[in-house]
């Protein structure tokens, strides 16, 4: 995450991604984004 803060809400619960923070997300995963401040991010499909 280059900037903001979300709160994504999975079936096993919240959590919350702020700046400078590096999030993995397995395939197949369902989420919501629930966006608390403007976010710029980067990210890849693999």
């Amino acid at each position: 995450m280059i900037e903001g803060k979300v709160v994504v809400e999975t079936p096993q619960g919240e959590v919350e991604i702020e700046k400078g923070d590096l999030v993995l997300f397995p395939k197949g995963l369902s989420c919501r984004w629930k966006v608390k401040e403007k976010v710029r991010k980067y990210y890849s499909l693999e």
